[in-house]
C-alpha cells in the first residue's frame, strides 16, 4: 500500500504544466513555452494558449502580435514528456 501512495504521489508532483511566461529574447523578440499536465491535451490547445498569451502582452505595449516560428515538444507520447509548444513572436506596429 505504501508504495502505491509513493507512485502516486511522485506522478502528480512530476505533472505539473510549465508556462514559462514571455521571455524577452532581443530587441523586439519574444518567446514563451507551453506545456500540458497530461499527454492528453493536443498541441492546438497550447498554441492557442500561447498565441493568447503573446497577443494580450504586446497590445499591453498598444502594438500587434506577430507571429515569428513556433516549435513542438515531445509530440511521440513516452513517459513524463507532456506535449508542449514554444512560439517566438514579436510585437509590431
Amino acid at each position: 500500500m505504501n508504495k502505491i501512495l509513493t507512485i502516486i504521489s511522485f506522478l502528480i508532483i512530476t505533472s505539473c504544466a510549465y508556462n514559462s511566461g514571455v521571455i524577452v529574447d532581443g530587441e523586439n523578440e519574444f518567446s514563451l513555452t507551453r506545456q500540458a499536465a497530461s499527454g492528453f491535451q493536443g498541441h492546438g490547445k497550447l498554441k492557442s494558449e500561447a498565441v493568447n498569451e503573446g497577443k494580450q502582452f504586446c497590445s499591453a505595449m498598444n502594438k500587434k502580435f506577430e507571429l515569428v516560428s513556433q516549435e513542438r515538444i515531445c509530440e511521440i507520447m513516452l513517459p513524463g514528456c507532456f506535449p508542449a509548444i514554444e512560439i517566438s513572436f514579436k510585437c509590431v506596429d
